[in-house]
């Protein structure tokens, strides 16, 4: 046991636009009970107050600064690099376990600890193909469909009558296949229009795992799998069951595994993060190839 009275929760990151602003959480500029986080299958976002989105874990909480040692847990306002400093430098105490998320840390590393920023990973493009397997309706996930497309990759959409008629499924997975078998580069994506609900959202994710698995086991060495979205991401990993190990971290949030033994490399992202700036730059007319 680490034997600590109380925990400072900053959940934050100002620097992906992740905020806590008056006990409000917003991503980008939206509380977040208005975005897709409201639909998360397993933990659906139903108020933008950091005292509900943790009620379940804890019924003494309170958000803002200064630090207050008559509660369990401290989940301050954080919505800027000035307030990060001043968290770190005045609301961690000796007895307060630190928790949350990466700006955090970095707060803690550069401000408390006097560390230097660690010099970022490029991604440098590998000589396979690249698939994408986007399972968000974030207007990030939005936009890199949009963007391969316009460079020539085919996006197949899971279709809604899939989640309830296998025979549309199989038939989506053989247009899949007969793709992947013409060593054509593709996006596999959520139903084209927006479902609700968490028996629709969680059939959607195990069937683009179910997807996901499929193309993986038809790809060779050096093919990278680019897949968006947090919970599509950990949901297929999980139904690989093989193992895996990291190899590059290539921004926040961003990063690049290899699957042991098959020299097949899958890149993983939260659908509410953006892709490292120029990211896209080696897709020039890669889907026409």
């Amino acid at each position: 046991m680490l034997d600590l009275n109380y925990a400072t929760l900053v959940s934050a990151n100002p620097s992906k636009r992740r905020i806590i602003k008056n006990g409000i959480y917003y991503i980008n500029g939206t509380p977040i009970d208005q975005t897709e986080f409201q639909f998360d299958p397993e933990y659906p976002r139903k108020s933008p107050f950091v005292k509900d989105l943790v009620k379940y874990t804890a019924d003494k909480t309170v958000s803002g600064l200064p630090y207050k040692e008559d509660n369990n847990i401290n989940i301050p306002d954080a919505y800027s690099e000035d307030i990060l400093n001043e968290i770190v430098t005045n609301g961690l105490t000796g007895d307060s376990l630190a928790a949350g998320g990466a700006d955090f840390f970095a707060a803690i590393l550069k401000y408390k600890l006097n560390l230097k920023e660690a010099i970022k990973t490029a991604y440098s493009p590998g000589k396979g193909k690249r698939h994408f397997v986007i399972g968000t309706r974030s207007v990030n996930g939005t936009g890199t469909i949009n963007e391969l497309q316009q460079q020539g990759y085919p996006c197949f959409y899971l279709p809604e009558k899939s989640l309830e008629n296998k025979s549309e499924y199989e038939e989506f997975i053989d247009r899949m296949i007969e793709t992947i078998e013409k060593e054509h580069p593709l996006i596999i994506a959520r139903p084209e229009i927006e479902l609700t609900g968490l028996t629709a959202l969680g059939k959607i994710t195990e069937l683009l795992s179910g997807s996901a698995a499929i193309l993986i086991n038809k790809c060779s060495t050096g093919d990278e799998i680019f897949i968006e979205g947090g919970e599509t991401a950990s949901t297929i990993i999980r139904d690989l069951k093989s193992d895996l190990r990291i190899r590059e971290v290539l921004g926040a949030g961003v990063v690049k595994l290899e699957l042991i033994n098959s020299g097949i490399f899958i890149i993983v992202k939260p659908g509410s993060y953006p892709w490292p700036e120029n990211f896209f730059n080696f897709i020039q007319n890669e889907g026409r190839k």
